[in-house]
């Protein structure tokens, strides 16, 4: 909902932007000021012109870009559409601006009426139309800016930009002086771009005063544009709840380059034609080497990064034919980067409330959810004040509040003491006997092979393997009697059809069941050690080279 993002974009500039709120505050206190003490309405709408504007800008430092960067809004995008979040953040700000110019506009008008001053009414309205439209117009580019710049860099851009355009024009035609004579309120394409360039002047007339206001909105949509598109690649085809598949999720011959080096001449295959099926209901382990494209995939997966081939193909039984759904997939990532500023019980409200939870159901939730992970006792604690313990937990019941139709968990252990582990392992396996489709990347193969039902293993962008944990087994013995009994790779030769057999695991895995029911390779399979998943992974990724599976 549009409110909870406002709210949530109130409370990040109160508690991070401290700079912002100061001068801002500072700059309403100046004006009432003007207003009841010197008495002047007139100049604090004059005032609210000349300053505020720019001042605006700051509103919206460190909004976008940032939380992008640092890993803050991911687990959000995931569970619900970019745009929402995006216009809630714009909104905010004009609400804040509006608000302050309502209390001037105020504050004026009693004192006009107060001092029976009747002849300054025009001109003080005037003012505070020409400064509220000025205001959303920098604004909306400080909006803009915020998209690409870090921090307070796109008020410095702002402001660097109109000082040396004010030094240009004045030096080239004196500008000040065609401003105070009124030449540049004339409608003339001159006019026009010597306003977009530089707006802030004393009053405004209408064709200005609508300019302005139009080239606010395109600024926003722009913004808007460019927050979608960082935010939501489209990657998934959301297939409709009437087509009968055997997945929830299917990845096929998916590729992705990336270009590194100074001139980005650097060709670096990150993956290589990945396929990949999850089965609903299913816990399925993602596990491969660092560099190896888990992450990469996962990126794609969730529509944060392009591929630059294949296909993802997404079946929630919640598609409807004709009705256009938003994949609601819950995200753990490796470093949970929440919102620091907030506490545990307002980010779990924040997307109960989006995700269409009435106030009474959301507050319920957040306290069963704390309940469960055990962190009622820091409800009310800012999140950067928690330990990584913690926080991780916060992280995971942001990810499966509201029931989302596939969890992806990437290093849900990493760096976790081992209560915390063993808190976060029972959630996995209620999530699992309740029916929930976990796709899990872990290093800790120990856990996986504790939780998962099937694992897939990815090396150099390929996929080796892939399939139920008790048949990665089953193969791995095979082939280790291969190598020791000739009679078993005679049997093998002869089931496979060939002369000269693969004999590693990896390629026997599609015949597992035929030659489990050859007699002589069952009579001599007890020869051969169970191994655990660290052996199978180490056989099949570190010591065989990636093929695609077939």
């Amino acid at each position: 909902m549009l409110s909870e993002t406002i709210s949530l974009t109130w409370k990040k500039i109160l508690r991070t932007n401290l700079i912002a709120v100061i001068i801002c505050s500072a700059f309403v206190i100046y004006a009432f000021y003007l207003v009841f003490i010197a008495r002047s309405p007139e100049e604090a709408a004059r005032q609210s012109t000349l300053i505020f504007p720019l001042l605006s800008i700051l509103l919206s430092s460190a909004l976008i870009w940032d939380e992008f960067e640092q890993n803050q809004i991911y687990p959000f995008l995931s569970r619900f559409p970019a745009y929402r979040l995006f216009l809630g953040k714009a909104l905010a700000i004009i609400l804040i601006i509006l608000f302050i110019y309502v209390a001037i506009g105020i504050s004026a008008t009693i004192m006009i009426f107060a001092v029976l001053d009747s002849e300054a009414t025009f001109p003080t309205i005037n003012f505070l139309l020409s400064g509220l439209i000025l205001s959303l117009y920098f604004s909306s580019l400080g909006i803009l800016l915020a998209t690409r710049l870090k921090g307070a860099a796109n008020f410095v851009a702002i402001l660097l930009a109109e000082v040396l355009v004010i030094i240009l024009a004045e030096k080239t035609f004196g500008f000040l002086k065609l401003l105070e004579a009124g030449q540049a309120n004339t409608f003339t394409l001159k006019n026009l771009s010597w306003l977009l360039l530089l707006p802030i002047r004393d009053r405004l007339v209408a064709w200005q005063l609508l300019s302005l206001l139009t080239v606010s909105f395109v600024f926003l949509f722009w913004a808007l544009t460019l927050f979608k598109r960082q935010a939501d690649k489209h990657n998934l085809k959301l297939l409709e709840s009437t087509q009968d598949v055997n997945f929830l999720l299917k990845v096929s011959a998916l590729k992705k380059i990336f270009h590194e080096g100074l001139l980005k001449r650097k060709i670096k295959e990150a993956l290589k034609g990945v396929d990949i099926a999850i089965k609903p209901g299913k816990i399925t382990g993602f596990l491969g080497p660092n560099g190896a494209g888990k992450s990469t995939t996962i990126k794609i997966i969730l529509n944060f990064l392009r591929p630059d081939d294949g296909q993802i193909e997404f079946a929630s039984s919640n598609n409807r034919k004709g009705q256009s759904k938003y994949p609601d997939i819950g995200y753990l990532q490796e470093l949970s980067g929440l919102y620091p500023f907030l506490t545990p019980r307002e980010t779990l409200y924040f997307v109960a409330r989006n995700k269409g939870m009435d106030r009474g159901e959301a507050r319920s939730e957040v306290q069963n959810l704390a309940e469960k992970l055990a962190f009622s006792d820091h409800l009310d604690r800012r999140i950067r004040n928690l330990s990584k313990g913690t926080g991780q937990k916060i992280a995971l019941a942001v990810a499966i509040l509201g029931q989302p139709d596939l969890l992806i968990f990437d290093e849900p252990f990493t760096g976790l003491d081992p209560i915390i582990m063993h808190e976060i392992r029972n959630l996995i396996i209620e999530l699992k006997q309740a029916g929930r489709t976990v796709f899990l990347s872990s290093h800790l193969l120990p856990e996986v092979e504790k939780l998962c039902d099937e694992v897939i293993l990815i090396n150099e962008g390929q996929i080796v393997c892939a399939g139920e944990i008790a048949r990665l087994k089953l193969a791995w013995q095979i082939s280790e009697l291969a190598r020791q009994n000739s009679q078993v790779v005679d049997r093998i030769r002869k089931i496979m059809n060939t002369e000269s057999p693969n004999l590693k695991f990896t390629a026997l895995l599609d015949f597992s069941n035929r030659l489990l029911k050859d007699e002589t390779i069952a009579a001599h399979l007890a020869e051969a050690p169970v191994p655990d998943l660290e052996k199978i992974f180490l056989d099949a990724v570190m010591r065989n080279k990636a093929t695609p599976e077939n």
